[in-house]
């Protein structure tokens, strides 16, 4: 119970004569001093209050008049109330840090039964929330994407939404993505390839459902286009020169006929300088390749590149010459029947160090996996069917 104590007068106003008081009489004022402060009961009073419903009442009363709550009794609130109470002290605190509650506050007014897991995830929303500011400042120099980014900020203060707000994230993160690959693809010289370019552009006017599709498409293209650059140089600087034509046939023939003179392509070889071999093309039938024993001639070849300290070896096996051009960490190997063809050996060296380049990453963090070497089939192919040209 709480008091209000009344203020106990000690003084009296000097009184007004009343209006309708007789002439001639008049009211003396009361000599304050000499009364005893005992007789003054009705100035001095205790104003008590009900702490449960806050009515006045006696200060001997034993129990509130009104709701009958015993004097002196402390008032317990109902499990209900206080939890209800700390529901709205934790949406003052989420207000204060700016945050928009007035989804948890309709719900209270409609006494919503899972009212209070709606506060925890609002809870759980909200540190969320934090790692998404965190994440948007990362992309907020990409000009264009600011128009979305704004619109996205104008719902970060919401936890109730959160849902929206990442469907509306992953959107923006395709979006920043596409705008990289489409950036990518312009800067690749895509000459000769205008039909690859045109299906991802398509593709790209549906990122979210299209994204693998057209990041596979682009890596494909990326190593066509690395294809063909190698074939570009390769066939630029080392088209075989035509032969003169000469006037008599029956020298011609002899020519023909010279044992060895004919250039035969029968194999090459992309070998790591541990002996690990990446590609093997070879235009050799199924029994020739065992009549020769293809395996084993395969396994001397690496042998030699592994403990080789030269740049270029030529070995003679069987009926066939093997040419080696090594490099700095891939070696090349051409395998042939006849006579080798000048620029042969310029060919090999030069086509080890666009292979290196090509290849640098997977070469400077070589795991002993030649499937690392993608797309390695291409290259070999193109240097083939070069050699092969100077079979003619």
């Amino acid at each position: 119970m709480s008091k209000n104590k009344g203020r106990k007068n000690t003084e009296l106003d000097e009184q007004e004569e009343p209006e309708d008081a007789e002439e001639g009489v008049t009211i003396d004022a009361v000599d304050t001093d000499s009364v005893d402060e005992g007789t003054l009961d009705i100035d001095e009073q205790d104003e008590v209050f009900c702490a449960n419903c806050g009515a006045f009442m006696d200060e001997d009363a034993e129990e509130c008049p009104i709701c009958s709550h015993p004097v002196g009794e402390p008032v317990e609130l109902a499990p209900e109330e206080v939890k209800k109470d700390d529901l709205t002290m934790k949406i003052f605190e989420w207000q204060g840090e700016g945050y928009d509650t007035s989804h948890l506050e309709k719900l209270m007014e409609e006494e919503d039964p899972n009212l209070a897991e709606e506060f925890e995830r609002f809870e759980r929303n909200k540190q969320r929330l934090k790692e998404i500011i965190q994440s948007l400042e990362d992309v907020e120099g990409d000009a264009r994407v600011e128009s979305e980014i704004m619109q996205l900020r104008e719902l970060l203060n919401d936890p109730s939404k959160l849902s929206e707000i990442e469907d509306e994230i992953e959107e923006l993160k395709n979006k920043i993505v596409i705008n990289a690959l489409r950036d990518e693809l312009y800067e690749m010289d895509t000459k000769g390839l205008e039909d690859k370019v045109s299906a991802i552009e398509s593709l790209m006017e549906n990122p979210t459902e299209n994204m693998d599709e057209i990041k596979r498409r682009i890596k494909d293209l990326k190593r066509d286009q690395q294809a063909s650059f190698f074939e570009g140089v390769i066939a630029t600087e080392f088209t075989p020169e035509e032969k003169k034509k000469r006037r008599k046939i029956k020298i011609v023939r002899k020519e023909l006929e010279r044992k060895g003179t004919k250039l035969t392509i029968d194999d090459l070889m992309i070998i790591h300088k541990d002996g690990t071999l990446v590609s093997h093309v070879t235009r050799r039938t199924p029994e020739e390749i065992e009549k020769m024993k293809l395996k084993q001639m395969t396994h001397m070849v690496q042998n030699k590149v592994r403990t080789s300290t030269s740049e270029h070896e030529e070995i003679e096996y069987a009926h066939s010459n093997i040419i080696i051009q090594i490099g700095q960490r891939l070696a090349m190997v051409l395998v042939i029947t006849g006579e080798k063809r000048p620029g042969m050996d310029q060919m090999l060296d030069k086509s080890i160090g666009l292979l290196e380049n090509r290849y640098e990453a997977v070469l400077k963090n070589w795991s002993g996996d030649p499937a690392t070497f993608k797309a390695i089939g291409k290259y070999t192919d193109i240097l083939i069917t070069t050699f092969v040209k100077m079979e003619s």
